[in-house]
């Protein structure tokens, strides 16, 4: 082999081994990335689990965690409501007293009548509101929803 061939053989082998080592780094960044977005999922999922608008979906209707309703609402949730000082203290609001809704509920014979009340009323209207554009009043609607519930099960 000539030493000009035993250099392009060098050069080749040089090469893939740059290649590996891009797509090492390239995989431990996606990594990585997947990590957090494992760990943010998880935080979300923990701060659903006291949530009445996903018990309403997830346990008493059997939709999935990522139905086409929860998705919106988070949506908004994260994206509009997150974006004003009051929407963020109506987010806080809605975390600090959700659990005590859902725990007076879920005692009450009654209960389904909550649930699909949150259902079609809350969640459905909401929905409808907000793909009208209308977010300002879906979160009026909502504001005012969440304070009638606290008053009826609290």
């Amino acid at each position: 082999m000539s030493s000009k061939d035993r250099e392009r053989e060098l050069r080749k082998q040089w090469e893939k081994e740059q290649q590996r080592r891009k797509e090492a780094e390239r995989l431990q960044r996606k990594e990585k990335e997947l990590l957090r977005e494992k760990q943010k999922y998880e935080k979300k999922y923990k701060e659903d689990k006291k949530c009445f608008l996903t018990t309403a979906c997830v346990e008493y209707y059997g939709l999935p965690d990522d139905c086409k309703e929860l998705t919106i609402l988070r949506h908004f949730r994260d994206q509009y409501m997150n974006s004003f000082d009051e929407g963020k203290e109506a987010i806080q609001e809605y975390y600090r007293i959700a659990p005590q809704i859902i725990k007076s509920m879920n005692v009450r014979n009654d209960r389904d009548v909550f649930y699909q009340s949150i259902y079609k009323d809350l969640i459905s209207h909401s929905i409808e509101l907000i793909s009208q554009g209308k977010y300002q009043e879906a979160y009026i609607h909502y504001k005012s929803f969440v304070k009638r519930l606290e008053k009826q099960v609290l």
